[in-house]
């Protein structure tokens, strides 16, 4: 019996981070993180899941959707793998780019009860200085296309929130311009909604963590812009857009949720996991010595 005791702790601590990790699985409803063939078009790219049908874009007047061969640098704490691939879209001259996927289900902005969502995507802008109006990662929209709720920056590369009726609220903070893929900041892009029935506002938040710093691993108190407004509408597609003469935006690891930790997994869940079988292991061995 006392060499049960230990045993039973062991096996418990694995089961309850197995749990855990099942958990923050299953609450994530969307997901994509663009590990297609590098140099292909990433026009019709149709990985992940929560989706219904393939992304697509125009690709008309110099419009590009690349898949590339390299990987984000991302915050210390964040564990999803970035795969060896990422997606690059680039405008060129006046026409925009709308990197666009339908969902499998659509998002009600007027619920009959209050309902949270969180979405996280690694991002990074690389502008050429020419940009005349905003730029997103991502944006909510309709069926019509309207855009319901956007998350990205403005045309001074301010960090920026737009809802449905062109409400709009911008950081004081700037988002840092580069030149190429390998020395432009890279961003994780961090939201909330939290969508309300039609007689109460909903609420918007929305962050921008350099990737050499730490992501928070609980939801942080303070987000770097936040607004309430009254939106209405049902959205049904997700949307990356490139302004014109915008350059290049490159994106990877799309997660939409609904809870923080399914955006943002606890770290090292996956160790402390392994490590648990490994004491597993361990003790099985050493109780076999014991009773030889």
């Amino acid at each position: 019996m006392e060499q049960k005791a230990p045993l039973l702790l062991t096996f418990s601590i694995a089961a309850g981070l197995l749990l855990g990790m099942t958990s923050t699985r299953a609450a994530v409803l969307v997901e994509d993180f663009f590990n297609y063939t590098s140099g292909t078009s990433a026009a019709a790219n149709n990985g992940g899941s929560g989706w219904s049908g393939s992304w697509s874009g125009v690709t008309t007047n110099g419009r590009t959707y690349t898949n590339l061969a390299g990987t984000f640098s991302t915050p210390t704490n964040y564990t999803y793998s970035t795969g060896t691939n990422y997606v690059a879209l680039t405008a060129a001259g006046s026409a925009k780019i709308d990197y666009t996927r339908n969902l499998q289900t659509s998002i009600d902005f007027d619920p009959a009860t209050s309902t949270t969502y969180y979405f996280s995507s690694l991002i990074s802008v690389l502008n050429d200085g020419t940009v005349s109006s905003d730029m997103f990662f991502p944006r909510f929209r309709d069926s019509t296309s309207t855009s319901i709720a956007a998350f990205g920056m403005n045309a001074s590369n301010r960090i920026r929130i737009v809802t449905s009726g062109g409400n709009s609220i911008d950081s004081t903070t700037v988002l840092a311009e580069g030149s190429t893929f390998a020395t432009a900041t890279q961003y994780l892009a961090i939201g909330k909604m939290v969508l309300n029935p039609s007689t109460q506002a909903d609420e918007f938040y929305f962050s921008l963590i350099p990737t050499s710093s730490s992501v928070p691993l609980t939801e942080p108190t303070t987000w770097t812009v936040s607004t309430s407004q009254f939106v209405t509408g049902i959205a049904t597609q997700v949307t990356y857009t490139v302004n014109a003469n915008g350059g290049t935006m490159n994106l990877d690891n799309f997660v939409l949720g609904n809870t923080y930790a399914s955006v943002i997994p606890e770290p090292q869940t996956g160790v402390l996991l392994g490590l648990g079988g490994l004491g597993v292991l361990g003790y099985l061995r050493r109780a076999r010595r014991l009773g030889r």
